[in-house]
């Protein structure tokens, strides 16, 4: 014979309900006209257009300036509503530390679901990511 489990609000498998923090009843405690909005009630619609973000790279993009970039893009990877651009038009040199940070933005930006569209690039990012061998999807808009 099955044992019976109790119904308790607070329990799952994990030990504690993940949801919990969201203030919802039970499927029980509500009514049909609960979970139906009222004809006069307002909905809130989602932003359809993102904000678009860009960050300009330094002319000269070396190890020096990777840290700030990196605190940029950190903060930006964060948000949820926004497109992200990258300007690096105006960069004039480039080092192996700051095409790691561009391809590693790229990568985590793609896992996280974000697109990398770019304003501008180079010459000198477009032929120091060929000559490396490096992805940046470094395609002008």
């Amino acid at each position: 014979m099955p044992k019976k489990t109790s119904k308790n609000k607070n329990a799952s498998r994990l030990g504690h309900d993940p949801l919990d923090d969201l203030n919802i009843d039970d499927d029980e405690n509500l009514s049909t006209e609960k979970q139906k909005p009222s004809q006069n009630e307002h909905i809130p619609m989602k932003e359809s257009a993102p904000k678009t973000e860009t960050i300009s790279l330094p002319s000269r993009f070396s190890i020096a300036e990777v840290d700030e970039i990196y605190t940029q893009m950190s903060s930006l990877l964060a948000q949820d509503t926004i497109d992200i651009e990258l300007d690096g038009g105006n960069v004039e040199s480039v080092d192996t530390s700051a095409l790691q940070l561009l391809y590693a933005f790229n990568e985590k930006a793609a896992m996280s679901g974000k697109t990398i569209h770019w304003k501008s690039t180079s010459e000198k990012i477009l032929e120091s990511s060929r000559l490396l061998n490096i992805n940046l999807s470094a395609n002008s808009e």
